[in-house]
Formats: structure tokens, C-alpha cells, sequence
């Protein structure tokens, strides 16, 4: 959905796919700044994994921390894990970074976009973007882990969440988005676009394309 969210504002004239992250977010070092938005959608930027960067300082998810502290983790990082364009790694810190480029073009909040252009429009009224774990969402299914005294309380999960994760939904809505896509309702070519594989600079093919992975299963 963050990637779908980075090629309607393409389509809407408001930035360019090949674009570099630093050129929307100032405040990117050098390296991963000159890393592309297509290159982030793909996985194949080089980009240093924010959650790995906070696990190494001693954080991991049940960890309180902070918009900013996520923020200087990545700011710190003056290089990239391999060459742009080389090679595929998932990479959370790319698509935090798309979220937050969503917002900056948009001039709104990613939940805000998603919900007006993509989930309002389509009748997903099951599915948010919820940065904020520590509200409340009727009906949502989440985790649990044993308390100690036969009885269960919530997994905790401290980390904020923007276009890396955050996104609750259900079945019957993922159905509509998954019709939108084939039906071209929101943008015809959307779902290509989505669904468009690219080589490494070796010319081998990155099966990552836009967000998700393309393989072959059982010649489909």
C-alpha cells in the first residue's frame, strides 16, 4: 500500500519514481540519500534495516522509542549495506522512508492519504494504518503472551509504525483491494505497475517488484 501510494502521487505529477529519497527528505545522509524511490520499492537500495540498527543498540520491538529516535538511528548511517541497484534485501528503513515521502508530497498523513484515495474510495472500512499500537482498534485481532499466572496479557510492541508496517485489515477488504487491482477502478495501469519486475545491474532479475514479490506457482 505504500508503494501504491508512491505511484498515484507519480501518476498525479507530484514526483518521479527514479527520484532520489534525499531530494524529498533533506535530511538523509549522503548514501542513503541518493537512493532512489524505485530502488526502495524493490528492495534494492542498500538500505541498513532500521529495526536491525535499533536490535543492535539493545532495542527490540517491545522497546518504547521514538518518531525521532528511528529517525537519528537512520540519519546516522553514512553507508549502505551494497551498491544501489545490486542486489535484493529486505529493508524496512525504504519504506519508512517512502511513508514518510508520501506525507511530505501530500502534505497529509499517510493514514489520511491511504484512507482517501485508496480505502474510502474502495469501502475497506475494516482496514487503517495504526502508527500508534497503543490505540485502541475495534475488533482487531492481535497478539498475546502468557502473564505468568495461567492467564494471558498483550504482546507489547513499542516501536511507532509508518510505511513499514502499521496497516490492519481483513480478508473481505483485502478481496476489494485485491478486485480494485485487477478491475483498474482507482488507476487502470496501477496493478502492472505494482506487479513490474527489474534486473540487477548484473541483469539478473529482482523478483521483488513494487512492494511485493512476482514468482511462479504451479504455472500460474
Amino acid at each position: 500500500f505504500t508503494c501504491a501510494a508512491i505511484l498515484m502521487l507519480a501518476r498525479d505529477g507530484l514526483l518521479r519514481l527514479d527520484d532520489t529519497l534525499g531530494a524529498h527528505l533533506p535530511w538523509l545522509p549522503a548514501a542513503p540519500g541518493a537512493v532512489t524511490l524505485d530502488q526502495a520499492m524493490r528492495n534494492c537500495g542498500g538500505l541498513r534495516d532500521v529495526l536491525e540498527l535499533a536490535r543492535l543498540g539493545g532495542a527490540d520491538l517491545a522497546t518504547p522509542v521514538t518518531e525521532a529516535e528511528l529517525d537519528g538511528l537512520i540519519a546516522r548511517q553514512e553507508g549502505l549495506s551494497f551498491a544501489p541497484g545490486t542486489r535484493f534485501l529486505y529493508s524496512n528503513t525504504g519504506f519508512r522512508l517512502l511513508g514518510q515521502v508520501v506525507e511530505r508530497v501530500s502534505r497529509q498523513s499517510l493514514a489520511t492519504f491511504l484512507e482517501r484515495r485508496i480505502f474510502g474510495p474502495l469501502g475497506m472500512t475494516r482496514t487503517r494504518h495504526t502508527p500508534d499500537l497503543s490505540v485502541p482498534v475495534p475488533g482487531l485481532a492481535t497478539g498475546y503472551l502468557p502473564d505468568g499466572a495461567g492467564g494471558w496479557r498483550r504482546a507489547p510492541h513499542g516501536f511507532p509504525l509508518g510505511g513499514e508496517g502499521g496497516l490492519v485489515s481483513g480478508v473481505e477488504d483485502l478481496a476489494l483491494w485485491a478486485r480494485c487491482l485487477s478491475l483498474g477502478t482507482l488507476q487502470s495501469e496501477l496493478e502492472g505497475m505494482i506487479e513490474e519486475t527489474a534486473p540487477f545491474a548484473n541483469g539478473a532479475m529482482n523478483r521483488y517488484a513494487r512492494g511485493l514479490e512476482v514468482e511462479n506457482w504451479r504455472g500460474v
